[in-house]
């Protein structure tokens, strides 16, 4: 096992995608302002995607992720030529960009959950008054950045119709449902696709659904090694797998 994953990280960072180790360094980095903002009710992780200027990269890393490859690999048990198949497909996925990125990302949840957790218990109206400064604050950056698509008539229409969307979401009640696995599932199905598209708010849509102090605690328990919840984290992760190759077939087609 670990001669395989040595030769994956071999083919992928230094024969595939030969770089220097700042670039992966400053991914890594941008992982970590993603996914700190991604722990963020009302932050988006791809706003900040976006600030970066990694965001349409990401989506082409996203878009590179082709699950095909699990079928040849388990064709090639009947047909050995399906291998190569299989090595070819997972070989296109975009690993040198998606491994330093998805780590910062792991890392800045393992390390904010107890510090957010933290805010929230003790601090909840100074830590939503930051978060309002966040969002606030990447506006103005996507205003001025962008600002050339406030001469189009119809940006202007899908723009006030997002804004009533956001107001009649925030301003109605946070809807109380049972922690389940099933639940967790799906929960992680829908955060996981807002967390990646800008202006939209991952650990927000699990506060309306009344799940992101729970998972917030599940996350903390997991970073003092129990993991009694340990099942829920998994149920998560899993939906966000779903979610994401969900967002990913939406993209391709929009892109077609």
């Amino acid at each position: 096992m670990v001669v395989l994953f040595h030769g994956l990280i071999v083919e992928v960072f230094f024969m595939k995608h030969p770089r220097k180790f700042s670039e992966y360094f400053i991914l890594f980095i941008k992982g970590l302002c993603m996914g700190s903002a991604d722990i963020i009710p009302g932050v988006s992780g791809g706003t900040i995607a976006l600030i970066a200027g990694i965001y349409e990269r990401f989506i082409n890393a996203l878009k590179s992720i082709n699950v095909s490859f699990l079928f040849y690999f388990l064709k090639g048990f009947i047909d050995s030529d399906s291998f190569k198949e299989s090595k070819k497909r997972f070989f296109s996925i975009d690993f040198a960009f998606l491994i330093p990125l998805g780590l910062g990302i792991i890392v800045a949840f393992i390390s904010l959950a107890n510090i957010v957790g933290f805010c929230f218990d003790t601090f909840p109206t100074y830590t939503f008054a930051f978060f309002f400064g966040l969002i606030f604050a990447s506006s103005i950056h996507i205003y001025f950045s962008h600002r050339i698509l406030f001469q189009n008539w119809s940006f202007i229409i899908f723009l006030f119709i997002g804004l009533i969307i956001s107001y009649l979401i925030v301003g109605s009640a946070s809807v109380q449902m049972e922690h389940s696995l099933l639940i967790i599932f799906f929960a992680g199905v829908i955060s996981l696709c807002a967390m990646i598209l800008p202006g939209l708010s991952g650990a927000f849509i699990l506060l309306m659904l009344g799940q992101y102090t729970f998972m917030l605690d599940v996350l903390r328990n997991i970073t003092h090694f129990n993991f009694d919840s340990l099942g829920y984290a998994v149920c998560y992760g899993l939906g966000g797998i779903v979610g994401l190759l969900l967002v990913q077939k939406v993209l391709m087609r929009q892109c077609q």
